[in-house]
């Protein structure tokens, strides 16, 4: 496989089948969409509902489980050691890839072997979908990442297999900051973060979900 998207569910479902579509109707690559959910009533009709509306087929498959975690970090962690692609990410469940974007992100690594994570922009909308503006995204740094906020929006950040590979798994002691403690430990590795320049997804700015 191509890619392995993570998505941590729980009880968003009407966000989710929105999610779920955005990553089934990209073209060009081959891609596993494992969604791990933490029991939501309703799940498993809600799975059905969505394997009848988005079969697998060749180059695309979609996993969805649900049982217990212990929050969206474990989740995702949990989804990513169950993956086989070559390039990872994680797509909360009210986000959403643009079309082709898989595409033009699998070109870029192609053409640039040297990083061993990307990070792309982004067009934030509001809880009905409606755009807010374009976020461009440069790559974190350690100390901007630690004293302020973390730059990158994990929506439009992908990475090589070998990063888990090599148990860069994250943290889920660190809450709702575990993905900016993920990218510190990963620089302090000496880990390369590349800019991908391209807008990939969306990303909801609301109470729950603030741009900054």
């Amino acid at each position: 496989m191509d890619f392995t998207i993570v998505t941590p569910s729980y009880r968003q479902l009407d966000w989710l089948a929105c999610c779920i579509a955005s990553v089934a109707d990209q073209e060009g690559v081959t891609v596993e969409h494992i969604v791990q959910d933490a029991q939501t009533e309703g799940f498993a009709e809600f799975a059905e509902k969505m394997r009848q509306r988005w079969p697998d087929r060749e180059g695309y498959r979609r996993v969805m489980i649900s049982e217990p975690d212990n929050g969206m970090y474990d989740a995702v962690n949990k989804g990513l050691k169950r993956g086989s692609g070559r390039i990872c990410a994680y797509l909360n469940c009210d986000e959403q890839y643009l079309p082709g974007a898989l595409r033009r992100v699998k070109n870029q690594v192609a053409a640039d072997p040297g990083p061993d994570l990307w990070v792309g922009d982004v067009i934030v909308v509001d809880s009905s979908g409606q755009a807010l503006c374009q976020r461009k995204v440069l790559p974190p740094t350690r100390r901007h990442t630690w004293s302020c906020h973390l730059s990158a929006l994990t929506a439009a950040t992908f990475f090589r297999a070998p990063v888990i590979e090599s148990n860069f798994f994250f943290d889920p002691s660190y809450r709702a900051a575990a993905d900016a403690e993920w990218f510190v430990r990963l620089l302090q590795a000496g880990k390369k973060i590349g800019r991908l320049g391209l807008v990939c997804s969306t990303f909801v700015e609301g109470d729950r979900n603030p741009i900054s």
